[in-house]
């Protein structure tokens, strides 16, 4: 126990039990207690832990320096004798260094973020001894490399009898050295270093061969930047070439900081950038984004080939920029494309050494720059460049105001699951060519790969004499290998198109190569098959009837219809229109309850060349009215027993009345006529007529029939309203192969038990619907069986409900289309194992394109609207020119120029394989506080979290000001949740501006007639506090349990106390959310401080997770192991390290068990 310092652990005991006398200069004197010998065996429990960790730290410096020992070399040169003036001393912490402190609590990983390797590869013939000799000598030079922190990071010292570990490894052995060097750097990469109990560097010399060795160091980026990783490697190799002992002092530092003048002057410029904040950068993820933002990363790299580098150089020359101007301004049009933003900020560290004149200064000195961004799509790249340089310059004049010190003047949302401000870092560095180490040896510096990300992406590009190498380090969490893999492609090939014309618009300068655009464009949409299209689909059901006239064709209740019997009702009704010598042009209105009637109607109406319009007797008189005059309708098929329902005017013929032969034959009909005509609602409030033709409903038919696929032995139970268009493929699909429709009533497709009845009474195999009505059967028993086949579309399918449809082993299908391009366009079989839910690949002769603002085909994986073509395009909007040309253009990308296309308005992006996924409505999409909102995430959650179906949406309050509204479903006469749990459900999820301020209960939400979500008729929030009351009775929602309250041990009450004091509150209760009474990053942190101080084993991480004080102690009762949860491994009163396995390379976590 010699080597430990024995007072700190008495130190740590509390105040309570303090010896006589030890109360302090200006503490007030509190009376004293004898601890139990429990209690004393608690207290030392923990001091115990905290020991062993730092004898396992020392034991691991021993180690590395026996390890280096153990290769017949010479034992460690002392280092240069050190001024005994203030080396011991301490000092605070600089901003900087106070800030990289405070990022590294977040835990283990975001502490491995902060270790920074470079190597130094040695060519030529290498005096190891020597070279390790110089590398303890130069290392020990620098007090930075001996610093040593205060547990709550408030002061830092110099340790005189620090030591730098330096390791000899040689791999020469190996069967391929440079593998295992990879290998070696990747085991390092995972390595990270303790500030307190030290060290906070380490330097490896790797030998390969005789003649090449590889330096390896590595440091935290609290004791060393980028820049000084150059000054020690041109130190080491001028010591090399003379004594160690004949090395002249290291400059030093004592934490110097900007004039309080500067200070205040550089804040000023950055905020008056910052008066209006942008929104976060959202660059298009893999994966959702965890509440609390991880830190494990991983490295992507390539080299630019030569000429591209060489043309970016004379770029920069001709604009009179620098390289890293230019490769900057490039990178900013990346990120904009990427993410569709034109206002994002970039990150850009600058070494402070230069321009303090301490060129040769070691330790953190870098100064982080956000560079703000706007964009005009319009504007040429050149423009954007300048634009890019003078930011530059100024930014660099204004350098002496830290992130920090920024982000505590701004008033600005905090979200814990982002960096703040700048969630993107660029970095240019440049090293020199060689680095003459004398007698033939020669050095190259150069970055090593990163396992761990401070920020969600960082691209650093590397300068030297053979040109640019870039590294994009990322988070694990949100990307894949493979998507940052393609970023670098993307910004490789947009900076060649820039390099070659920098007078281009930055909004459509190339992102993709030639064999991208051919897959995604052309590759992708190979949907080309030659169906009967000029016969007509219908052509199928009347062979069918030929073959097999008595085959069952609908079921509906008791009553049943044949095939034969069908196709003759259709010749009947097709013949009376023919003979009610309507206008050209006229249309045909179907107005009936549902009845095989209904599809006899359809039937004879394409049979005849005459388009339907289907009217629901359920629609309000006004708004039939308007369609009939609209359509122009000059007859209406019916029932008799339906003939009331219908309006004065057009001639009306009631279909089971129709008797008597009718012709067999018809003239074919022309595929380019229209089919039927659908109203769909319009911003402007008057319905609009969808015009789709007999090509594209024929298409839509055979390709459906192949995939997903009917057989003849299906029986489809139809549930949708005829006013819908998806009822088109339930009610034709089954006739073109012989199936049997099992036709639901209006009331059945209503409820949900009488429906499941319904399916199971007519052992129908195949159903189609919306979620809204896969959700009622379910909720009344339903579970798929292998055998059934699932249809599910015209709205998002969320992946709960999906895994829910296939757990009982039935066959799921995700359909995607609008109505402007005849039912559904894609098609995808879902997997239930998989996290996303896809709409799948075009159908038969359709195309899918996704495109951005203007018009170029965006990435795999990025935002866009997309936009459908092929056989399914509807003529347009009946009377309608200007939507039709706004909805409808023409392609003018090269691969398919002068196409028609259909601009749904809908968000998507391609996967990688090519399926696509819908992201939502680009008009349902919320930008509120800066920040956009999907409300469909904030729907998930909710529905994962409570079991609610809810929809959000953003209304105004009574002054204009927006704020999201959640109405939310809960029956009559069951108790409502209170806000408190409502809330408490989406913050263990959603970031806090996420969360609705404005809480409505329904019975049921409004429902359009085709079974969506009618946001517009959502009521309007009641003046004042609505929605959920706070009684006494309220039930509790089934959310992860509330911690039982424990007796009062004054746990709580210490903590509330804490809170107070820190955040100035005047009362804090036990269950208010921390980020919610306002505290940011810097809040926490001093709030771990002051609990440490009161020997609580707590960290910033488990305030973000827990973010109650209710939470927070029940965590530490488990702690303490008072409580009933697992105990953690107790975080001792200063920062510990975490014990090696086997799996795992050893990390020094700070603040971490």
């Amino acid at each position: 126990m010699s080597c430990i310092d024995g007072e700190a652990v008495f130190q740590s005991i509390p105040a309570r039990y303090a010896a006589p006398g030890s109360d302090g200069e200006g503490r007030p004197v509190v009376p004293l207690a004898t601890p139990t010998p429990e209690e004393l065996q608690e207290v030392f429990r923990h001091q115990l832990d905290a020991v062993c960790r730092v004898v396992e730290e020392q034991l691991r410096t021993l180690a590395l320096t026996f390890t280096a020992a153990r290769v017949s070399l010479p034992e460690p040169h002392s280092s240069p004798a050190l001024p005994m003036a203030d080396r011991g001393a301490e000092r605070p912490l600089t901003d900087g260094e106070a800030e990289i402190w405070l990022a590294a609590q977040f835990g283990a990983d975001a502490n491995a973020a902060m270790t920074e390797i470079v190597t130094l590869r040695l060519d030529g013939r290498l005096d190891a001894e020597r070279l390790l000799s110089v590398v303890r000598a130069v290392l020990g030079r620098h007090d930075a490399l001996r610093s040593r922190f205060s547990p709550s990071g408030e002061t830092v010292r110099i340790d005189p009898a620090g030591l730098v570990p330096v390791r000899w490894v040689d791999l020469a052995g190996k069967s391929d050295p440079e593998s295992a060097l990879a290998a070696h750097l990747h085991t390092q990469a995972c390595l990270s270093f303790d500030p307190v109990a030290g060290p906070v560097a380490r330097a490896d010399l790797v030998r390969l061969d005789e003649r090449r060795h590889v330096l390896v160091l590595s440091a935290h980026h609290i004791a060393c930047d980028g820049w000084s990783f150059a000054v020690l490697a041109d130190a080491i190799a001028s010591a090399y070439g003379a004594a160690p002992e004949e090395l002249a002092p290291a400059p030093q530092t004592a934490g110097s900081a900007p004039s309080e003048a500067e200070a205040s002057r550089a804040l000023d410029y950055w905020a008056g950038l910052y008066t209006s904040l942008p929104a976060p950068l959202d660059l298009p993820t893999d994966h959702p984004r965890p509440k609390l933002r991880g830190f494990a990363g991983y490295t992507r790299s390539a080299t630019l080939p030569p000429p591209l580098v060489a043309a970016l150089k004379a770029l920069a020359t001709r604009q009179g920029q620098t390289l890293n101007a230019t490769l900057l301004a490039a990178f900013q049009v990346l990120l904009a494309r990427l993410s569709g933003q034109d206002d994002l900020v970039v990150g850009v560290p600058m070494a402070g050494q230069p321009r303090r004149g301490e060129p040769g200064l070691v330790g953190h000195h870098a100064d982080f720059l956000p560079l703000r961004a706007r964009f005009d799509p319009d504007e040429p790249f050149a423009a954007h460049l300048a634009r890019t340089g003078a930011a530059l310059a100024e930014a660099a004049a204004h350098a002496d105001c830290t992130l920090g010190r920024l982000l505590h003047h701004l008033d600005r949302p905090h979200d814990p699951a982002r960096p703040p401000l700048a969630q993107v870092q660029f970095n240019l560095q440049r090293f020199a060519d060689t680095i003459d180490f004398g007698a033939g040896l020669r050095g190259t510096l150069a970055p090593a790969p990163k396992r761990f990300s401070t920020f969600e992406l960082t691209v650093s590009l590397s300068e030297t004499a053979d040109g640019l190498t870039v590294d994009a380090i990322y988070n694990r969490a949100l990307f894949e290998p493979d998507t940052i893999e393609r970023w670098i492609e993307h910004y490789l090939t947009l900076l060649g198109h820039l390099a070659r014309d920098p007078a281009q618009p930055v909004g459509r300068v190339p992102l993709l190569d030639a064999a991208e655009r051919q897959t995604m464009l052309v590759d992708w949409n190979a949907t080309e098959t030659a169906h009967p299209l000029k016969v007509g689909a219908m052509r199928a059901f009347k062979l069918h009837a030929r073959r097999d006239p008595d085959r069952i064709a609908i079921r509906f209740g008791e009553e049943t219809v044949s095939y034969g019997a069908l196709d003759h009702w259709a010749d009947r009704v097709a013949a009376a229109l023919q003979g009610s010598a309507l206008p050209e042009g006229a249309r045909v209105g179907l107005l009936m309850r549902r009845s095989p009637g209904l599809v006899a109607a359809m039937l004879g109406a394409l049979r005849a060349g005459i388009p339907y319009v289907p009217l629901d007797p359920a629609m309000p008189p006004a708004r039939r009215a308007g369609i009939v005059a609209d359509a122009g309708i000059g007859a209406m098929l019916t029932l008799a027993a339906d003939r009331a329902l219908l309006p004065e005017g057009p001639r009306v013929i009631e279909v089971d009345r129709l008797d008597g032969p009718a012709p067999t034959r018809f003239p074919r009909v022309p595929a380019e006529r229209a089919a039927y005509l659908i109203y769909t609602s319009s911003t402007t409030g008057a319905p609009k007529g969808v015009e789709v033709l007999h090509r594209g409903l024929s298409n839509l038919l055979f390709s459906m029939a192949w995939a997903p696929g009917i057989a003849r032995d299906d029986r489809l139970l139809a549930v949708t309203t005829v006013t819908f268009d998806i009822a088109g493929l339930e009610l034709l699909l089954p006739l073109i192969r012989g199936a049997q429709i099992v036709l639901a009533s209006a009331e059945e497709a209503r409820d949900g038990h009488a429906l499941l009845a319904r399916l199971q009474w007519g052992e129908a195999t195949m159903l189609q619907a919306t979620p809204m009505t896969w959700r009622l059967l379910l909720e009344a028993g339903f579970r798929s069986r292998p055998g059934f086949k699932m249809l599910c579309g015209g709205e998002a399918l969320p992946l709960d409900l999906a895994r829910r449809l296939t757990e009982g082993g039935g066959e799921l299908w995700n359909l995607y289309g609008p109505t402007e391009t005849t039912i559904w366009s894609s098609a995808a079989r879902i997997d239930p194992g998989e996290e996303t839910v896809t709409v799948g690949r075009p159908i038969d002769n359709t195309s899918l394109f996704i495109l951005d603002a203007q018009g170029e085909p965006v990435p795999v994986g990025v935002t866009g609207e997309l936009l459908i073509g092929g056989l399914g395009l509807a003529r347009g909007y009946l009377g309608r020119l200007d939507l039709t040309q706004r909805s409808f253009i023409a392609s003018a990308l090269p691969e398919c120029a002068g196409a028609r296309l259909y601009r749904t308005g809908d968000r998507a992006r391609y996967r990688p394989d090519g399926r696509v996924e819908i992201l939502g409505r680009a008009d349902h999409q919320i930008k509120l506080r800066g920040y956009r909102i999907e409300p469909a995430e904030i729907e998930a959650v909710l529905l994962r979290q409570t079991g609610l179906h809810a929809v959000v949406v953003l209304r105004p309050d009574a002054g204009g000001e927006d704020r999201l509204v959640c109405y939310f479903v809960r029956p009559e006469g069951e108790a409502a949740p209170t806000l408190r749990n409502l809330r408490a459900a989406l913050a263990r999820e959603l970031p806090d501006y996420m969360i609705p301020s404005e809480w409505v209960r329904l019975s049921a939400l409004p429902l359009t007639a085709s079974g969506k979500v009618d946001r517009r008729a959502l009521p309007a929030p009641e003046a004042g506090p609505t929605g959920p009351a706070e009684p006494a009775a309220a039930i509790k929602l089934p959310l992860k349990p509330a911690p039982v309250p424990t007796s009062d041990d004054g746990l709580e009450t210490t903590l509330a106390a804490i809170w107070r004091e820190v955040l100035g509150l005047a009362s804090v209760e036990r269950d208010d959310d921390l980020i919610a009474l306002g505290a940011d990053s810097l809040s926490v942190f001093r709030i771990v401080a002051r609990a440490r101080r009161e020997n609580l084993p707590l960290g910033a991480g488990d305030l973000f997770q827990e973010r109650t004080i209710a939470r927070v102690a029940a965590l530490l009762h488990g702690r303490l192991g008072e409580g009933r949860e697992t105990p953690a491994a107790a975080r001792a009163p200063i920062p510990s390290i975490r014990r090696p396995r086997p799996a795992d390379a050893d990390r020094a976590a700070v603040g971490q068990a």
